[in-house]
């Protein structure tokens, strides 16, 4: 393992030192100093994505988010970035959160409420990259980094804000999603406890999803399955809906979920 490990990071280190002296060769502009990428970032992001709002910088990434509401609940979009002077590479994650407890997990999800994933994988319609595709390179310059950056905001905004976009259409016209939140709204348990007592189940499932008996778990997670209608692939992800809901109900500290608006039409074609 320690001799594989060596050698892949052995030739990335090599294709970034072959990359940075391609690009010095083009670019004498000044060093980045420690701090100045966080101005480029700012600065480069207000015009293509001027509703994102510089958010902190935490695990190795400069957050920008930008907030909208669904079934009267925010809904937190994300794109973070993450830099490496030393390596010359950037990479960029973009996400949807219903629960703000996710924002920074930084796990690649595919979940109905909080998805989160790649960029350059969105951009590709591909999960896995050649290791040359698979970043935004950078020659510690300048000149060179601020066109990167250019760069990853553009794809940002032919990508990422049609997935936002997307994703905020899916949880205002899923079924699961809504029926969901109309469960979790009216739910009256300690949220403590029941937050507790999924990760404990999780955790003595080897986190297997499908492990949990707990019974609010059991009950919604029937309530979802028994909507008809819903495509196979769908149907897939509902225990983790099911569990997903629960950490939302179990994480909010607004007191219980409020859905405004109870559109009947909604389920006028969908039998429960």
């Amino acid at each position: 393992m320690p001799f594989f490990y060596n050698f892949v990071i052995g030739i990335q280190s090599n294709y970034t030192m072959k990359l940075r002296e391609i690009f010095q060769k083009k670019d004498d502009s000044p060093e980045l100093k420690r701090g100045e990428i966080k101005e480029i970032l700012i600065r480069t992001a207000t015009k293509p994505l001027p509703e994102f709002k510089y958010l902190t910088y935490t695990n190795h990434s400069y957050y920008f988010q930008r907030m909208r509401s669904v079934l009267d609940l925010d809904v937190t979009e994300i794109i973070s970035i993450q830099f490496s002077l030393n390596e010359g590479m950037m990479d960029c994650n973009i996400g949807s959160f219903l629960n703000r407890q996710n924002l920074f997990d930084g796990t690649y999800s595919s979940s109905l409420i909080n998805p989160n994933g790649c960029l350059k994988f969105l951009k590709n319609n591909s999960g896995a990259l050649p290791y040359e595709k698979a970043y935004y390179y950078h020659n510690g310059r300048i000149r060179t980094t601020e066109k990167v950056v250019q760069e990853i905001f553009a794809d940002c905004q032919k990508y990422a804000l049609p997935f936002f976009d997307k994703q905020l259409n899916g949880l205002q016209n899923n079924p699961l999603v809504f029926k969901g939140i109309d469960y979790i709204s009216r739910l009256d348990t300690n949220k403590a406890s029941l937050k507790k007592d999924l990760e404990e189940e999780l955790k003595h499932g080897n986190y297997c999803i499908s492990s949990i008996k707990h019974p609010n778990y059991l009950e919604l997670k029937k309530l979802l399955q028994d909507i008809e209608g819903i495509d196979r692939e769908m149907r897939k992800g509902i225990p983790k809906l099911t569990y997903d809901l629960l950490e939302l109900y179990a994480d909010n500290d607004k007191g219980n979920l409020h859905v405004v608006q109870v559109r009947d039409d909604f389920f006028r074609q969908i039998r429960l």
